[in-house]
């Protein structure tokens, strides 16, 4: 009995551990035949998708938007909104962190963006009896002069800087706003009118001349009191850093020195604020003591950046570096007969130091980088001179110098060799050696025509010195007249003007006003032809969707004389004339088939 019972247990688990594998392999071969779709990942876009992120820049990782598109739809890219920063304006996307390079908006690759933040400075304007609404600008703005207030029986006398004595201006075409500023009204009282003259009385008798009174000793005047002078003291908290003394007997209404900045082990320096929890900062320009108070101490972390120039020449150490912060690349040290590589974390020169993405958080060094530096020389043949290059890094490109000139010549690129058979490539090719590079010429110059939105225009080349020019071409521009063309805002005049130097000369156009155009269509021996089309001269209208017929033809589009315009659901932009589309029609060929000859039936030829 036990041993079937061993055996009936042993048959069951065989048949489950057969089941589980039957299982095991239907899933492996469901999944198999499935299709694979990797997670998206902004490094995995598909080859016409751009990614571009939009960095608040605000010492944060902070992301504002992401958008993605696809490649030339550059209207995907255009944001509806704007980061908002407390204390700052918003300037704009840049390219860089440091808001050097404008984001135009057409990307052509996944990009990174920027915004751009400009301190924001609080104009205020104090003005008795006239209430003028305060100005919100960037610092370092020209601030726009309001309306002159009014105030009854006062003349007003411009704004000015110092509420004390008013005798700063402040002029509006010159003075830049820097902080948070209050400006001053002052004020000339108006004259007031004389009071008519009161008629003198008449002449009375004088009177009997009586004996002079003993003289009287003159008592002086009492002096009225001086009003109590009101004075007050502003405390420093330095909130853990070196002590600031109290300054004291301020008068009400008056401002006060900045005293001497205090100092604290591992922090920098932030500025005064008016309460402890350091949320409004005191101007030393323009805010002014009305009682006893106390400035607090800001403060925030900072570190030390030293810079290790590795035998080059020495490079300041960055103090009192903000937590989290990224730091500007100092000046490049130098060392005779080396180049400078650039900065790197560590000792052995392994990890480089991004300034533009990486950030200090702790006391650090950095350790400069040298390669043999050599000697890139520019023979100009000719030209005017070009400075070399000195410590050039091995295996490096470099980039272009200046152009040279040459009078009666057009610059054509540098080369390796003397004969000039050689280009040079500043992309790819790289200097392993001490080189001079040869510049090549072409008799003549170049004249560049910028169309200026209208239709292409070839350049001429070796154009020779002194020269006139025949006029190219006249370039198109939709809904525009060309007028011709400029050279600096000035006309040139292709039958007097000489080429001297290689010149751009740019189009000029003049626009075309709309005017109203009728369109018709003719059948040209069909029926049915549609209706006249109006419209404005330059626009672009859909030419009908019904088209004529003809017994024995085929519609094929709609001509002008011999001139395709289109056909059916087709756009057309409507001529500056009214204009007639006439139909074209291919006849319908038929056969002429004779039906093979079967007894008892007549061949008919079709028709």
């Amino acid at each position: 009995m036990k041993n079937n019972l061993c055996s009936i247990l042993t048959k069951s688990k065989l048949r489950i551990l057969g089941l589980l594998v039957v299982l095991l392999f239907l899933f492996l071969t469901s999944a198999c035949n499935q299709p694979s779709t990797p997670a998206y990942l902004p490094e995995e876009l598909p080859s016409d998708t751009i990614e571009v992120r939009f960095y608040y820049n605000d010492g944060t990782e902070d992301i504002f938007t992401t958008i993605t598109g696809n490649l030339g739809d550059d209207s995907a890219f255009a944001l509806g909104g704007m980061p908002q920063r407390e204390g700052y304006l918003f300037a704009g996307w840049y390219m860089d962190p440091r808001g050097e390079q404008e984001f135009a908006g057409v990307p052509t690759e996944n990009l990174s963006v920027y915004a751009k933040w400009a301190l924001q400075c609080r104009v205020s304007f104090i003005s008795e009896g006239a209430y003028i609404p305060e100005m919100l600008l960037p610092a370092g703005s020209l601030l726009t002069e309001p309306e002159p207030p009014s105030r009854e029986g006062y003349s007003f006398e411009g704004w000015f800087a110092d509420n004390e004595t008013l005798e700063i201006p402040w002029i509006f075409d010159r003075d830049i706003v820097t902080g948070d500023l209050n400006l001053y009204a002052r004020w000339q009282r108006d004259e007031e009118p004389a009071s008519p003259a009161t008629p003198e009385p008449p002449a009375t008798p004088e009177p009997p001349i009586a004996p002079a009174p003993p003289p009287v000793t003159p008592v002086p005047p009492i002096a009225p009191a001086p009003p109590a002078v009101t004075t007050f003291t502003v405390t420093f908290n330095s909130n853990g850093g070196s002590s600031v003394a109290s300054i004291s007997g301020i008068s009400s209404g008056r401002p006060i020195n900045r005293p001497a900045d205090p100092t604290r082990s591992g922090y920098t320096f932030s500025g005064w604020y008016m309460d402890s929890n350091l949320t409004r900062s005191w101007n030393f320009t323009n805010d002014v003591v009305t009682n006893n108070m106390t400035l607090y101490a800001g403060w925030f972390t900072g570190f030390t950046v030293t810079f290790n120039s590795n035998g080059g020449s020495a490079v300041p150490s960055y103090a009192n570096v903000r937590s989290n912060a990224t730091i500007n690349p100092p000046q490049d040290p130098t060392l005779i007969g080396s180049a400078f590589g650039g900065w790197y974390i560590d000792r052995a020169l392994t990890n480089p130091w991004d300034f533009d993405y990486d950030r200090v958080t702790g006391n650090m060094t950095l350790y400069a980088r040298w390669y043999l530096g050599l000697v890139v020389t520019f023979d100009s043949n000719g030209g005017s001179a070009v400075s070399p290059y000195v410590n050039v890094r091995t295996n490096s490109t470099i980039r272009p110098p200046q152009e040279p000139a040459r009078r009666g010549y057009s610059f054509a690129g540098w080369y390796r060799d003397r004969a000039l058979r050689n280009p040079w490539d500043f992309e790819s090719d790289r200097v392993r050696d001490n080189i001079t590079l040869h510049a090549s010429w072409v008799s003549g110059y170049t004249v560049t025509f910028n169309s200026n939105g209208g239709s292409p225009v070839p350049p001429y080349i070796n154009v020779q010195h002194n020269s006139t020019i025949n006029p190219p071409t006249a370039p198109s521009r939709q809904g525009f007249e060309f007028v011709g063309w400029n050279r600096g805002g000035t006309s040139w005049n292709f039958a007097n003007d000489r080429v001297r130097e290689n010149i751009t000369l740019t189009a000029q156009w003049r626009e075309v006003v709309s005017t109203t155009v009728t369109i018709s269509f003719s059948a040209n021996g069909g029926v049915n032809a549609p209706l006249p089309m109006t419209g404005n001269a330059g626009t672009t209208i859909t030419l009908p969707s019904a088209v004529p017929t003809r017994e024995g033809y085929i519609f094929m589009s709609w001509f002008v004389g011999t001139t395709y315009v289109g056909n059916a659901n087709l756009s057309y932009t409507l001529p500056a004339i009214d204009t007639v589309l006439t139909a074209q029609w291919n006849e319908i060929m038929q056969p002429d088939i004779t039906l093979p000859g079967v007894p008892g039936v007549r061949s008919v030829p079709v028709r």
